[in-house]
């Protein structure tokens, strides 16, 4: 069952009433899981869907026009370390795409924007994802840094790193980015940031 629906309406030159929903993977229709796929296909030119393991308890924020699926984001759950700090339970955000025809329009920011409020709503996690904590921070690896910081995310300056078998794996290459959540502490984007190994791209 759809969870946490809202009407977000869009009042640029072509108006769009967008039904957005947070949905568990394991609650995804085979048509769903058919129609996500082929839209982030569409949105980034070539088929970017991959099988791993930690998607299958993803959460899907899917934006809806007349029951066709047109934009789309999901989060899971990841452990992010400062160093030297607690490790902080975050929400990291893949897979953000929207249908062709109405890229321009708003949608992602919707999304992203609800997604936002929803992971910081301490009663919709725990009543209808069954989440028993809420999250200390937001983290992606941005394709476009520029719109994404037009919405509030910080790219890392600091050094990037995955850690695995108790090694730093240092990741100088990559780009993240993050979002400061209600309770997310004080830090600066200067420290040095990880992550825990997971199969497939690291960030």
């Amino acid at each position: 069952m759809p969870y946490a629906d809202s009407v977000v309406k869009n009042s640029l030159a072509k108006r769009h009433v967008i039904d957005i929903q947070v949905i568990p993977a394991q609650q995804l229709t085979s048509t769903d899981q058919q129609s996500i796929r082929d839209l982030c296909a569409q949105a980034f030119g070539e088929d970017v869907w991959c099988d791993y393991g930690y998607l299958n308890s993803a959460f899907h924020v899917i934006g809806r026009q007349d029951d066709q699926i047109v934009s789309h984001a999901l989060w899971t759950d990841r452990i992010l370390s400062l160093a030297g700090r607690a490790p902080l339970k975050t929400a990291y955000v893949e897979y953000v795409a929207t249908e062709p025809s109405m890229q321009g329009q708003g949608l992602a920011s919707q999304l992203l924007r609800f997604l936002v409020s929803y992971i910081q709503n301490e009663q919709l996690l725990r009543t209808q994802l069954k989440v028993d904590e809420l999250y200390q921070l937001a983290a992606l690896a941005p394709e476009d840094s520029e719109f994404y910081q037009r919405l509030g995310w910080e790219l890392w300056l600091g050094d990037l790193s995955i850690r695995q078998n108790g090694e730093n794996i240092a990741t100088p290459e990559d780009d993240v980015m993050v979002y400061r959540l209600s309770c997310t502490p004080k830090f600066a984007v200067t420290e040095d940031l990880s992550a825990e190994w997971r199969e497939g791209e690291w960030w």
